[in-house]
């Protein structure tokens, strides 16, 4: 089984200041400002925490570069017309809702959403038989949640933060598609 992620440049830096330097450098950009203001997790903390909103900075640099652009975060966020993407969607055994906003770029018809007729199983813990699970903030099992999410070389921290790449690889071929139905062949 993989441990890491596919080969990849990985780039350490302030997201605001290396899209402000870098970002024309794209022809697509998917931005996912941390989501911990909007968040549910947070929601039964017994003090609210005073997280930066980093949508509307985020919003303003894409529409500044220009390139067609995918913002993510979760629901409750303040993402412009998104569209929605479930684990259930993609046959994953998981509720984990996501907003995905487009700029510049058709918007993508959501896939079909059926009810949730399973119960999640309380966040932090593995699902019991007939549950899905419900990966947020701190949970046990990292190793099989991460297997889940497919994502089998994140730790807790990459679980919590993340959206399985299936979400990132469907929108990727939504746009493509979108992008290929525009050059004139």
């Amino acid at each position: 089984m993989q441990r890491h992620p596919p080969e990849m440049h990985f780039v350490h830096a302030d997201a605001l200041e290396y899209l402000a330097a870098h970002g024309h450098e794209y022809d697509i950009i998917h931005a996912s400002p941390v989501c911990r203001r909007y968040t549910r997790a947070n929601a039964g903390a017994p003090v609210k925490y005073d997280h930066p909103d980093l949508i509307p900075p985020t919003r303003e640099l894409l529409r500044q570069i220009g390139r067609p652009y995918i913002m993510e975060n979760v629901e409750g966020a303040p993402l412009r017309d998104p569209i929605l993407i479930c684990g259930t969607m993609f046959e994953l055994p998981m509720y984990r809702h996501r907003l995905f906003e487009f700029g510049f770029i058709d918007k993508p018809e959501s896939p079909p959403h059926g009810k949730h007729v399973s119960p999640a199983a309380p966040m932090g813990r593995r699902p019991r038989c007939g549950e899905l699970w419900s990966i947020a903030g701190n949970f046990s099992n990292v190793y099989e949640a991460s297997i889940v999410m497919g994502m089998p070389w994140a730790n807790q921290d990459g679980i919590r933060q993340a959206i399985p790449p299936v979400y990132t690889e469907w929108i990727g071929t939504q746009v493509i598609g979108t992008l290929m139905s525009t050059i004139d062949m």
